[in-house]
């Protein structure tokens, strides 16, 4: 079953400064989690409650867009994009 979610929001911010935030360590442990690693190809994020870390791909094209996609991790969640 194909499911979608489609969430926005407007962030008044630079766009280069968005891209730091999404596709670096210090950005992610401010922004979703403290436990994650990422780098520009890779990121894993982990969480207290959860048995598994997620792990995702990471694209950029800096100031445009990030699109990570999970590899492996949570229950129904390989295979998703978020960008």
């Amino acid at each position: 079953m194909d499911r979608s979610i489609t969430l926005a929001v407007d962030v008044d911010a630079d766009p280069t400064r968005i891209t730091e935030i999404l596709t670096t360590t210090e950005g992610q442990r401010a922004f979703w989690t403290a436990d994650c690693d990422v780098s520009a190809e890779r990121a894993r994020f982990g969480f207290v409650q959860a048995p598994v870390d997620l792990e995702a791909d990471v694209v950029t094209e800096p100031g445009k867009l990030v699109r990570m996609h999970v590899t492996s991790g949570f229950p129904f969640w390989e295979g998703s994009t978020w960008e």
